[in-house]
């Protein structure tokens, strides 16, 4: 009987799964199902605002950490020694996720709003919302940049989508700040 189980257990084993396991999910949407109307366009804009509100490194808490706790415009003090260490600009183990958090989310703000600069031309929807929607998500990826290069100096310059296999370089502090600046006034 145990051996009549274990030969069950391997035949369903060997041909329960296929082997494609690299099939794209048909509910999840993609760059040619997504950007089709003026709603799409306008939660692609939302999309890059919700940056603002991602958690511990979200940017109501990053500009604190990253920005005033560094200078004199606040102080920290208490028993958290990440926040202890950073407040005296060391990078350690006890602020690192704090600090690859913000880095992360500054970047999926740029990526979001890279989409919207991409593919928000190409709707065809009220040219004064579109428009509007390209400015906003310009500003905001000239706003990451901005904060990107105060934060940490040297960071990577993206102006379009990305893919996975890109492996660009960081730029030097003043081709940040033009970028940023280039972004502001766009």
């Amino acid at each position: 009987m145990k051996k009549i189980i274990i030969i069950f257990g391997v035949m369903a084993l060997v041909t329960s799964c296929d082997m494609n396991f690299d099939e794209p999910n048909p509910n999840a949407p993609t760059i040619q199902s997504f950007w089709k109307t003026s709603d799409d366009a306008v939660k692609g804009v939302n999309a890059v605002y919700s940056i603002f509100h991602r958690g511990y490194a979200g940017y109501s808490r990053a500009m604190y950490f990253h920005g005033m706790l560094k200078g004199d415009e606040g102080y920290g003090s208490g028993g958290d020694g990440g926040l202890n260490t950073l407040m005296s600009f060391s990078m350690n183990d006890t602020n690192f996720g704090l600090t690859a958090d913000t880095w992360a989310n500054l970047y999926q703000g740029i990526y979001r709003a890279n989409q919207v600069i991409a593919y928000v031309p190409g709707i065809d929807m009220d040219e004064t919302l579109k428009k509007r929607v390209v400015a906003e998500a310009t500003f905001l990826r000239g706003f990451f940049y901005f904060n990107l290069t105060l934060y940490f100096g040297r960071p990577v310059i993206i102006t379009e989508p990305s893919q996975p296999t890109m492996r660009p370089v960081n730029a030097t502090p003043e081709e940040a700040w033009a970028q940023a600046e280039a972004d502001f006034i766009a």
